[in-house]
């Protein structure tokens, strides 16, 4: 049985989402930390604000065992623990796979980072055959989803909301990807005075619309004072504006559409489900990748099923072609080349004539 536990820390405090790093050196530190302490076989998935670790059968793995390997605090984190076993731990595995449980919703680098910790396991060796074909089994899953329907949607409802929030107001928008784009294009359209942050300022021309002003990232908090309405759909792992930046914005609209939040709890800020925004072409998706999930989930297992009745069948061949060598070995005086000839020979016969029904 496969087994899982895993830490979402997307809502968890800056300091938690911090400390959770994701290059390959830090999954391997935190594999081989663990490795040194279980002797069942897992694999440790560590992404932005996401660390799990599946595992078989043999040993139990606890959320402190875990936390204690990614270096953090087990009471910071165990209230965004969860614990699932079974089939709900290969569901879990195969939706997390498409990207629609990602921070930016339908993105596929979770496929690469898949691969990436299934190599780190071999490396440490905590992988076994099983893990290693539910992992395969999960990326070749993700690929045809991927392949076959369009998984990276948008909805425009939640830039609709902003807009009339800012009610033509001056405006500024952390942030320089799609969303943050599409946000900072339509205050600017609405008539608003609109700034939005670059980090790179040579990409300032292609990534900020026209009727934008953009600044360097950098320089976000001296520009402050010129808004009334502070948008954050920034990519950054820690806050963009932290608790020492209250008194700058106590008195504007926030808005906070990144995930991981990008602004601390304290400041209260706006979110999608605080402004009522409808997701109906991701919830559509959603429903068809869960859909496509209970069916891999179904061809999963009955692939198991049959490697388990091949297993019994190869294991059966084995012993009658064994007990046939031992007791014709003498009468017919093979030597060890006929006597490997023989056993080679029923071995194949038994498993033919058990696959056909005989």
């Amino acid at each position: 049985m496969i087994h899982l536990v895993s830490f979402d820390l997307k809502k968890a405090p800056e300091a938690s989402r911090k400390a959770l790093e994701y290059t390959r050196e830090d999954v391997l530190r935190t594999s081989s930390s663990m490795a040194s302490k279980v002797r069942c076989p897992f694999i440790c998935l560590v992404t932005c604000g996401r660390a799990e670790v599946y595992y078989g059968d043999g040993a139990v793995i606890s959320g402190t065992l875990l936390a204690s390997a990614l270096g953090l605090s087990y009471l910071a984190v165990k209230d965004y623990e969860e614990v699932l076993d079974g089939d709900d731990a290969i569901l879990h595995l195969l939706s997390l796979s498409t990207g629609i449980d990602s921070a930016y919703f339908g993105e596929d680098v979770i496929i690469h980072q898949l691969g990436g910790c299934l190599e780190v396991a071999k490396a440490v060796g905590s992988l076994d055959a099983g893990l290693d074909r539910l992992f395969r089994h999960a990326i070749s899953f993700a690929r045809s989803v991927h392949s076959s329907m369009e998984v990276r949607v948008f909805d425009t409802d939640i830039v609709d909301k902003v807009s009339a929030l800012a009610g033509g107001r001056p405006s500024l928008v952390i942030g320089s990807g799609s969303l943050a784009r599409m946000v900072s294009g339509r205050l600017a359209k609405d008539g608003c005075i609109t700034y939005q942050s670059v980090r790179d300022e040579s990409k300032a021309d292609f990534l900020v619309p026209a009727g934008v002003i953009a600044f360097p990232y950098e320089e976000r908090r001296s520009y402050l004072d010129r808004v009334a309405v502070v948008v954050s759909a920034s990519s950054a792992i820690g806050y963009s504006l932290g608790e020492g930046d209250w008194d700058l914005v106590k008195d504007k609209v926030l808005v906070d559409l990144a995930s991981p939040s990008d602004f601390p709890p304290s400041f209260h800020a706006l979110d999608e489900a605080s402004l009522g925004a409808v997701h109906p072409r991701r919830d559509a998706v959603c429903a068809d990748v869960r859909t496509l999930c209970a069916s891999s989930l179904d061809a999963w297992k009955a692939e198991c099923a049959r490697r388990d009745d091949y297993s019994k069948k190869a294991e059966a061949a084995f012993d009658s072609a064994s007990l046939a060598v031992r007791r014709l070995r003498g009468p017919l005086d093979l030597d060890d080349e006929k006597a490997s000839v023989l056993f080679e020979t029923v071995r194949k016969c038994v498993i033919s004539a058990m696959s056909k029904g005989k």
